[in-house]
């Protein structure tokens, strides 16, 4: 079982390392060990599963019915099945464990930082054999552990999330990850995630009428913006010419930045024919049939048009499950922001968020059962 545990922590922070071409970026083996751990271990599900369950079996018979039986929709499949078995597996790994461990989840961010940190100075393709899809240019950040930057960008951010709880350290790996996102990651998405997050705190901040907080909201923002766009180590990457035009000309970006202008559509295209349908399910074929996309690159637009009203239900499901977290810090900002972030290109599929999921169920267990006790 504590071997299970482990390949679990590993394959959920390390989604894309992988010894075989398995024809994606995003590796199945966090399911596979999951479905393991649930095999050898009898812990009751968490009510809030429940509904998680009930999503991943429609997701199959939605399969079943509409007959798409090929390796997109395999795929698309996978995204459901993986968002329930790995946060159901998590769950019971952490109540196995009495929580999260610290230490392995710190080791693993020192490893991003090393192996990020080869790649920018030394070696740009160091460790590229082992992951699924490694890819990376000039002008863009290193891709570290990841298929891309943008990737490695966006498991910083979720890594932030359980940093927030670490009871040892906290501020120094805040720090760490702050670093690699900024000076290695330099991925514009995943700054912007980052602003997302700083935007929703100040939000809070200011609407509790404390002068002090507005300054240090401010003071923030201002420190950032001169890091950003005042240190010549930016001038000519990618991040700094997509952020440098969000700011001044945001529909010129569109416009004129071609990988935005698809993230963009593949957010906007298929939730438009979903509402044009009355959020009917439409199942894992059609978007190439009506967008040509062999994938919809937005986890929570996927949702929403291949499972029409039952995709809406599972992404107010996960909404609340991280907002009933009690004992997790900024639970309540973290359920909007992570909202907010799964409508652009991560998928449901990424282990990174199940783990999340099956983190924050049982921190609230692991709440109550205080309370309880007191």
């Amino acid at each position: 079982m504590r071997v299970g545990i482990y390949a679990l922590y590993f394959f959920s922070f390390f989604p894309f390392v992988t010894l075989y071409n398995w024809g994606t970026d995003t590796q199945p083996y966090a399911l596979m060990v999951s479905i393991l751990i649930l095999l050898g271990n009898r812990l009751r599900m968490d009510k809030k599963m429940i509904m998680l369950a009930n999503v991943s079996v429609f997701a199959v018979f939605l399969m079943l019915i509409y007959g798409d039986f090929g390796f997109n929709s395999l795929r698309s499949l996978f995204n459901y099945l993986s968002v329930f078995f790995v946060s159901w597996a998590t769950y019971t790994a952490l109540n196995k464990t009495k929580g999260l461990n610290e230490k392995i989840i710190k080791i693993f961010i020192n490893i991003w930082l090393l192996v990020a940190f080869v790649q920018r100075f030394i070696k740009p393709d160091f460790m590229f054999s082992i992951v699924a899809g490694a890819r990376t240019s000039s002008t863009r950040g290193v891709p570290s552990l990841t298929s891309e930057s943008s990737f490695y960008g966006y498991m910083i951010i979720f890594s932030f999330l359980f940093v927030l709880d670490f009871k040892e350290d906290r501020w120094v790996y805040m720090i760490n990850l702050l670093i690699q996102l900024l000076f290695f990651a330099q991925s514009s998405v995943g700054v912007v995630y980052f602003l997302i997050y700083i935007g929703i705190i100040g939000v809070s901040y200011v609407f509790g009428i404390n002068v002090r907080r507005l300054i240090l909201v401010m003071g923030g923002i201002g420190l950032f913006y001169t890091v950003m766009w005042r240190m010549d180590v930016f001038q000519g990457t990618r991040i700094f010419a997509v952020l440098s035009r969000l700011f001044s000309d945001p529909r010129g970006l569109y416009y004129l930045d071609q990988s935005v202008r698809s993230r963009v559509n593949h957010i906007v295209n298929p939730i438009n024919a979903s509402l044009k349908t009355g959020f009917f399910p439409k199942g894992f074929a059609a978007a190439y049939q009506e967008f040509g996309y062999s994938r919809i690159m937005s986890g929570y637009g996927a949702a929403i048009y291949e499972l029409g009203i039952v995709g809406i239900v599972l992404i107010m499901h996960i909404f609340r499950i991280i907002y009933s977290a009690n004992g997790h810090v900024n639970r309540k900002y973290n359920a909007l922001f992570v909202s907010i972030i799964m409508f652009s290109a991560i998928q449901l599929a990424s282990p990174i968020l199940g783990f999340y999921l099956g983190y924050c169920l049982f921190k609230n267990k692991e709440h109550c059962l205080a309370m309880a006790s007191e």
